[in-house]
């Protein structure tokens, strides 16, 4: 028996509309949630709604408890990492208690059909009482010897000398003073022994200046060249990306022509001569004999650098003049690494402040739970010059966190003088409370 024409008409119009249906119907793929101190952030992930009108309802409760309270609706939003469905819908609650386990009910809903109308989720809020002090103590004194055992009565004279004792637990003691090195760290802590350096006074910095030029004195550092240039000896190769003069960062230009007719607009600088004269140039904007100020030339890439190491707390340093690499020059770096806390920090005339990192090629990132907070960050001088100038060649960045991975929290933090104040990439984590100019 042959099919009528009519049947096949009426066929294709029933296959057509069931594809129809199935593009605008809503299907849940997965899920996701993460936690902060007080916040807990969801995302559902799905396929389908090509007519865009799926909607999904939040609700949330303390485990145990009976009632369940409203949240914010979710939100559509698109662009998500590679590897996921494209579509989610997301949303946050907010204002929850610290270390406390909630349980989140999602319920999706399309005219059109879903395939699961309900999503339960659970999860705990971070805790941000960080144990420590379950290990040794270790002491820190400018005026300490590395071959001493590290005590109160006789410290080590180098942090770097205690970092590399660590073990769970620690606690890293350092006196007031001046220590003129990077501290890397790579040693654990763990979730239940926090690894802790701190300061146990608010004068102990980490400097990364070429001390000789820092100090005013009777001997002569500086020579005139001309026209209110100066110069001073360096090393064969040495180069450096910051340079301050009593506490204002200086531009660094190309060659010495530049430097005397400050034909970029700006009146002062420094030029590096490494291969030829072997000289570093410098002019005040005032023509003023650099002998008489504080010239800060960094020596050194980073202050503290937590290398592939979890669960430290760094707490009350002043960290200093670091940059002598273009792409460097971090205070304090957390490279590759989670569950880091910064605090209480003094942070200033560095290329970049406080810095988390992720690296590229790393199949396994830990970049994350990483805690900044109460810490003051700032470099001086960069607001004077013009605009493209300090964009293009000086900007920096006070709190980077555009590598990290997630669940980074950086709070009332008060930052100053960066082309960026603070940097987050997708998924770093939430900042707040931090006062930016």
């Amino acid at each position: 028996m042959k099919n009528k024409p009519g049947t096949i008409i009426l066929l294709l119009i029933f296959l057509g509309a069931a594809q129809v249906y199935s593009q605008d119907a809503t299907t849940v793929v997965d899920s996701e949630i993460r936690s902060n101190f007080e916040s807990i952030a969801v995302r559902v992930h799905f396929e389908g709604d090509a007519n865009q009108n799926n909607s999904a309802t939040m609700e949330y409760r303390k485990s145990g408890d009976t009632d369940w309270l409203p949240a914010h609706p979710l939100s559509a939003i698109a662009g998500e990492p590679v590897g996921q469905t494209g579509k989610a819908l997301a949303g946050s609650i907010v204002f929850l208690q610290k270390n406390t386990k909630y349980e989140v009910r999602i319920t999706v809903d399309d005219p059109d059909g879903v395939n699961t109308s309900q999503v339960d989720l659970s999860i705990s809020t971070r805790d941000d009482n960080f144990p420590t002090g379950g290990g040794a103590e270790w002491f820190v004194s400018p005026d300490g010897d590395d071959t001493n055992p590290g005590t109160a009565e006789a410290p080590f004279k180098t942090i770097q000398k205690a970092a590399n004792l660590v073990s769970l637990g620690d606690v890293v003691k350092v006196n007031a003073g001046t220590y003129r090195e990077t501290v890397h760290i790579t040693r654990s802590g763990s979730a239940d022994n926090y690894i802790m350096f701190q300061a146990l006074d608010e004068n102990v910095i980490i400097d990364g200046a070429w001390e000789d030029f820092q100090v005013i004195d009777d001997i002569d550092q500086w020579t005139e060249y001309t026209q209110g240039v100066y110069y001073a000896a360096i090393p064969w190769g040495f180069d450096t990306h910051y340079c301050s003069v009593d506490g204002i960062r200086f531009y660094k230009y190309d060659n010495l022509s530049s430097l005397m007719s400050g034909e970029s607009g700006v009146q002062g600088g420094y030029y590096l001569d490494n291969t030829g004269s072997k000289r570093i140039y410098i002019k005040l904007p005032d023509g003023d004999d650099p002998d008489l100020h504080h010239v800060e030339i960094a020596l050194l890439d980073y202050g503290f650098h937590v290398d592939n190491a979890d669960y430290i707390i760094i707490d009350g340093f002043v960290t200093r003049n670091f940059g002598k690499d273009e792409r460097r020059g971090i205070s304090i770096y957390m490279d590759n690494c989670s569950h880091v806390v910064v605090q209480n920090c003094t942070v200033s005339n560095s290329v970049y402040g406080i810095h988390g990192n992720l690296e590229d090629d790393d199949p396994n990132p830990r970049s994350r739970f990483m805690l900044v907070q109460d810490n003051t960050v700032f470099q001086n001088g960069l607001w004077e010059l013009p605009w493209a100038v300090a964009y293009r060649r000086m900007g920096g960045q006070g709190i980077n966190l555009e590598g990290a991975e997630g669940n980074n929290v950086i709070r009332r933090n008060h930052v100053r003088g960066f082309v960026d104040g603070i940097v987050l990439g997708d998924g770093a984590g939430p900042a707040f409370n931090d006062d930016i100019h």
